[in-house]
């Protein structure tokens, strides 16, 4: 059975957008090793990175295509199922040539398990510089894990 993640102090459309994200298709394959040191700017130990779109329609075929659709939402999450003490949210919103990929980016952080999750941050100040990198070692359209 699916565990009902504690969405508590996470903005009302943002949980909306991420409903039912622990069904999601989960991103198993790793970032390239020279972006793997990356992976410590998100707080927690094992991550979770799931992506709303099947994988029949952003790997036609078995293989994988970039960029990803708009309106493509990512989760990665960190910590208990029930109760993450990280949430980090990409939405792609436009097109190539964006100079922050065509993504927002928000992170949710929580203090303890019985805190509500508080929002940190994202955006271009935040989130974009280490996720160019991603686009320029993979071309995984500013993403670091994929499908494999």
């Amino acid at each position: 059975a699916t565990v009902t993640p504690d969405l508590r102090g996470v903005a009302e459309a943002d949980a909306r957008r991420i409903s039912g994200y622990p069904d999601w298709t989960v991103l198993r394959g790793r970032p390239t090793g020279e972006l793997a040191a990356l992976g410590s700017a998100h707080r927690g130990g094992v991550k979770r990175i799931v992506v709303d779109q099947p994988a029949s329609r952003i790997a036609p075929g078995g293989r994988q295509r970039f960029p990803y659709p708009v309106g493509t939402t990512i989760v990665k999450t960190a910590g208990p199922a029930a109760a993450p003490e990280l949430i980090a949210i990409m939405v792609k919103v436009a097109r190539d040539g964006a100079s922050d990929g065509g993504w927002d980016y928000l992170e949710y952080l929580r203090d303890s398990p019985s805190a509500p999750l508080s929002l940190l941050g994202g955006g271009e100040g935040v989130c974009t510089g280490c996720h160019f990198s991603a686009e320029q070692a993979q071309g995984t359209d500013w993403v670091f894990s994929t499908l494999r």
